[in-house]
């Protein structure tokens, strides 16, 4: 079996770039008969901004970055609140209004056998926090509000959270509030996704060694990210960054055997490999032209455009054995005892992904991850206001 887990992580961000003005988004929360509401939880997806509405119903985010953001009101018994925000149009106080999810209000009895479940939430934890070493040293601090239900005819797994899940990553030093809104996996086809709304807060500690510890941590993982690298797209700086992006093609063994002839000009560009479980993917013996793939749409978007796959290899880092251990060797040709560069998978789900300066991506649903960027899960997550310290 290919074990090339493609993971869609619906996380709109915007990517940490360069220094940009500080900015205020602040408004007020209404219901539908026009009254304040006290105490909903308003925050900027993916980022350490978040606040409660005050007994008016008004909330402030000082000192936002530049860029484009999602804005994400949630309150109990009331649907949940999204808005694109760009700072470059103006900081004019918003008016919010909720509406009433009477769905939300009723009570779901899940009965499960707890054997059962403790089963199940082990297979939740390794594709939702991960299983690398920043998943080590991450817990989920109320496991209680998960529930399950198994497929019986296809085995699929899906998880629902009747409150935010509570994490603590003691190898990043973050608290992080996640609300769940999809979980799946599929054992036969080794396929997972979820997506969701985290909102990140910073821990703190008196100790400067582990204050110093977190903050190479999360540089160590933000580096050869699929964030990190969408910014060095932007930039123009892929290839000082370490970078090496070729095409990829691939065939399952049905279609190899259909081909009596490999066309020569497959033999001449393209480098083939086996695949475990048959089957086998071309790579281009050269790097492509990040020109043919990346340009500039307007003085606010770029549009990321291929055909199959990218393969990208980030050089400046080697592969984990954590990651060893968890890819179990896709290729039929490899050494196992051979350590190789970070090596990661992007396809496209739609014609091309648009992305704003700043690094937003307007649909993130129109892409998926595979290799050492599906390997990483929440655990390795970072803020994604997150700067590298010079």
């Amino acid at each position: 079996m290919v074990r090339l887990l493609l993971l869609a992580l619906l996380l709109t961000a915007i990517l940490p770039l360069t220094a940009e003005a500080q900015n205020v988004i602040s408004g007020t929360v209404y219901d539908e008969t026009a009254t304040t509401v006290p105490g909903a939880h308003v925050f900027l997806n993916g980022t350490t901004y978040g606040t409660l509405t005050d007994k008016n119903g008004s909330f402030e985010l000082d000192d936002v970055p530049d860029g484009v953001y999602q804005l994400v009101v949630k309150f109990l018994g009331y649907k949940d609140f999204f808005l694109q925000i760009n700072t470059a149009s103006g900081a004019a106080p918003l008016k919010i209004q909720l509406e009433e999810d009477v769905y939300a209000m009723e009570e779901i009895t899940v009965v499960s056998d707890r054997k059962q479940w403790k089963k199940q939430f082990e297979i939740f934890e390794d594709h939702f926090l991960g299983t690398s070493r920043n998943a080590k040293d991450s817990e989920i601090l109320n496991p209680e509000v998960l529930s399950f239900d198994e497929a019986p005819n296809t085995g699929i797994l899906t998880a629902e959270a009747e409150q935010s899940l509570r994490i603590r990553n003691d190898a990043l030093g973050y608290r992080i509030e996640f609300y769940l809104k999809h979980f799946s996996f599929d054992p036969r086809n080794d396929v997972s996704s979820y997506f969701g709304f985290p909102i990140f807060t910073e821990m703190s500690s008196n100790r400067r060694r582990k204050n110093r510890r977190w903050n190479r941590n999360r540089e160590e993982t933000y580096r050869g990210s699929f964030e990190h690298f969408v910014s060095t797209l932007i930039e123009g700086t892929y290839d000082e960054n370490g970078y090496e992006i070729r095409a990829e093609m691939r065939k399952t063994q049905e279609e190899l055997n259909q081909d009596n002839v490999q066309p020569s000009e497959i033999g001449s560009r393209y480098h083939r490999q086996k695949i475990i479980g048959g089957g086998a993917r071309y790579l281009s013996r050269d790097t492509i032209r990040v020109a043919d793939i990346f340009s500039r749409v307007d003085d606010q978007t770029y549009e990321l455009r291929f055909v199959n796959y990218l393969n990208v290899t980030y050089t400046k880092e080697k592969e984990s054995y954590e990651y060893r251990k968890w890819d179990q060797g896709m290729l039929a040709e490899r050494d196992p005892e051979i350590t190789f560069p970070q090596n990661s998978i992007l396809t496209l789900t739609s014609d091309s992904l648009l992305i704003h300066k700043s690094g937003y991506i307007y649909d993130p649903t129109n892409y998926m991850v595979g290799g050492y960027w599906a390997f990483h899960r929440l655990a390795d997550l970072i803020p994604i206001n997150f700067k590298i310290q010079d």
